[in-house]
């Protein structure tokens, strides 16, 4: 079997961009100084290779909010709108969650260097589970690995003081949502 060594579909790296330093050039140029931009070319040319080369460098990532929308499929103005909205939404939902957790992350570290060994770990489990019932149940502490159904009671009862986490209905669950994410993050 041969490996061929050309990327035929999406964007990999500017390593496996060959070939279009200048037109990506001119592209940044472009853009720098304000001016639209249409790329007209027969399909399959690598029109959206180019437009995804240019959104992965540094000084385009530090200074622009960028959305690739393919709008090809899209039959009218309506479907397109909401094709183009969908993106845009989706894009900076993610930066600004990513904001949200730079901001915090001194004061989720104070909080975790705070908290007692078995109370860090049994949060770290229910950030990973998102929601939890049964925590004290075998199956939950294998699977966390935790030290015992004593500890998580424990624990689990420090938290609820700390107001760390809630319980509704016997389903156990981090409060701070961006505390969650950014352990699960952090604990990768």
């Amino acid at each position: 079997m041969v490996n061929n060594p050309f990327i035929l579909y999406g964007y990999e790296s500017e390593k496996y961009f060959c070939g279009r330093k200048e037109e990506t050039r001119q592209l940044l140029q472009l853009l720098e100084n304000g001016n639209n931009v249409s790329l007209i070319a027969p399909r399959r040319i690598g029109k959206t290779g180019l437009i995804e080369n240019l959104f992965h460098l540094s000084q385009v990532k530090k200074d622009y909010y960028t959305f690739l929308i393919d709008i090809y499929a899209t039959k009218n103005i309506e479907e397109m709108i909401a094709a183009m909205g969908s993106s845009m939404l989706s894009s900076l939902r993610q930066v600004a969650t990513d904001n949200i957790l730079r901001a915090n992350e001194f004061n989720y570290q104070s909080m975790l260097f705070q908290l007692p060994p078995k109370q860090k770990e049994l949060l770290i489990a229910l950030s990973k589970a998102g929601k939890a019932e049964a925590i004290t149940s075998t199956e939950f502490i294998r699977r966390w690995h935790l030290s015992s159904a004593s500890s998580v009671q424990s624990a689990i009862k420090g938290l609820l003081d700390k107001n760390f986490v809630t319980m509704n209905l016997g389903v156990y669950e981090v409060y701070d949502r961006f505390l969650a994410l950014w352990l699960v993050r952090k604990m990768r």
